[in-house]
């Protein structure tokens, strides 16, 4: 996204721009060329495997075994990238054919089709679908055996289901069959996919692509939503995201234009102890670019979801940037960000916090118990703190640290404070310690 002339400026990617050297135009074509046979198997499985390897009678005694739900990083078989086929076979008794059942397949991690005793339930349908449950109609169930089957995809390090065992499941109502446990599976099936070289991941190369092209028009100002792939580089995104503002308006030659970003989302499972966070880190990170001018950031610390990396609340962060963009650029009176840090005190064993409120009052989105703070003493241990709400200021205490040095808030990958103030909008993560 930034331009090779501004990222040499920067020492440690200097390495990475010799990376562009015998990268040619048929580099290009033959990447385009194995990307659409990537997405051909992707899309089709091969002839007849959508009605050969989905029977119940179909023989799998040689396929071995996968717990699920499971997801790509507990696979012993990873890394892999392909497609992988699932079957879960079961009983129904007689008296529980008369109605059409459910699935319910928790949350998927990937691209999947399923199959139902040989017929097709759904197609290819991506893990971004709000709900993944499927009627089976009557017609399909039968006494005794019967079998879900499901190709599903393994890319980019993803795959299989990030659900709770008792999210997967299928019901009439009135019957209930457990999905969770052992399914056969087979890897060897399909093609294999062939390797992309995720040129876009080069340096510069999108940047000529899709933001050069761009540079003769007249805007506004910018929107950002970015960071994911940065997550264990934190310290060099300190000096690459001010290197692509600063591009972009020199670009532009249009002055300071505004820049407004959003701060990555919560994600991922929370921890029960205070523990390091690449991606609070890297939250962290982008908040260090609103030293420079004409910026503003967008908070999502509430928004995302632990088991996908797309929050699903999209509306929510699109209202966000709205608002930031109609105070900041337009000069309208609307809230836009939620309390900040200001400072903080030590009193004995208690630390005051205080925090500059846009909104009137401190207070919870969801009244209940305040959390999400830690505190450490000399040593750099954290611990939960109890902590309490005093005007614009918050007070922590823990018993294990009776003189606190250090204070943390929401310093997680998915952090569990809500505090907030009378706009309803989330309070920025933050930490004291460096």
């Amino acid at each position: 996204w930034t331009s090779s002339e501004m990222l040499g400026s920067l020492a440690f990617m200097k390495p990475r721009l010799g990376e562009l050297e015998g990268i040619s135009l048929q580099s290009f074509v033959q990447d385009s060329l194995d990307l659409i046979r990537f997405w051909d198997i992707v899309y089709h499985a091969p002839k007849g495997f959508d009605t050969q390897l989905t029977r119940s009678n179909f023989v799998d005694d040689d396929w071995p075994e996968l717990r699920m739900p499971s997801t790509h990083k507990d696979w012993s078989f990873a890394p892999f990238e392909g497609m992988i086929w699932m079957r879960k076979s079961f009983d129904l008794k007689a008296n529980s054919l008369g109605c059409d059942f459910e699935i319910f397949l928790g949350k998927p991690e990937m691209n999947y089709s399923v199959f139902f005793n040989g017929v097709e339930i759904c197609n290819t349908v991506w893990n971004a679908r709000l709900m993944h449950n499927y009627k089976i109609p009557k017609e399909l169930l039968r006494s005794g055996k019967n079998t879900v089957t499901i190709r599903m995809a393994a890319l980019w390090g993803g795959g299989g289901f990030g659900s709770l065992p008792e999210d997967m499941f299928l019901t009439n109502g009135l019957v209930k069959i457990a999905l969770a446990g052992m399914w056969k599976y087979n890897i060897g099936l399909e093609p294999q996919i062939p390797a992309i070289m995720n040129y876009q991941y080069y340096p510069s190369l999108v940047y000529n692509a899709m933001i050069h092209p761009l540079e003769p028009y007249n805007v506004r100002g910018f929107l950002w939503y970015q960071g994911e792939a940065n997550d264990t580089a934190s310290v060099h995104y300190q000096s690459l995201f001010p290197c692509l503002i600063n591009d972009w308006r020199i670009r532009w030659q249009q002055g300071m234009l505004p820049f407004i970003f959003v701060q990555l989302p919560n994600y991922m499972s929370a921890h029960e102890l205070p523990t390091e966070s690449n991606w609070a880190a890297m939250r962290e990170a982008q908040a260090m670019a609103l030293a420079l001018p004409s910026t503003a950031m967008v908070c999502t610390i509430d928004l995302g979801d632990a088991l996908t990396i797309h929050p699903l609340r999209k509306t929510e962060v699109g209202l966000r940037l709205a608002w930031a963009a109609l105070r900041g650029v337009y000069g309208k009176n609307v809230l836009a960000s939620g309390p900040s840090f200001v400072g903080f005190s030590i009193q004995d064993n208690l630390a005051r916090v205080k925090f500059n409120c846009a909104a009137s009052g401190l207070r919870t989105t969801d009244s209940a118990e305040l959390t999400g703070f830690s505190v450490a003493g000399a040593d750099g241990k954290f611990y939960w703190a109890k902590a309490h709400i005093e005007g614009d200021t918050v007070v922590l205490c823990a018993d294990e640290v009776s003189a606190p040095v250090s204070v943390r808030y929401n310093w997680a990958d998915n952090p569990s404070g809500k505090l907030s103030d009378s706009s309803g909008l989330p309070a920025l993560p933050f930490r004291t310690d460096k």
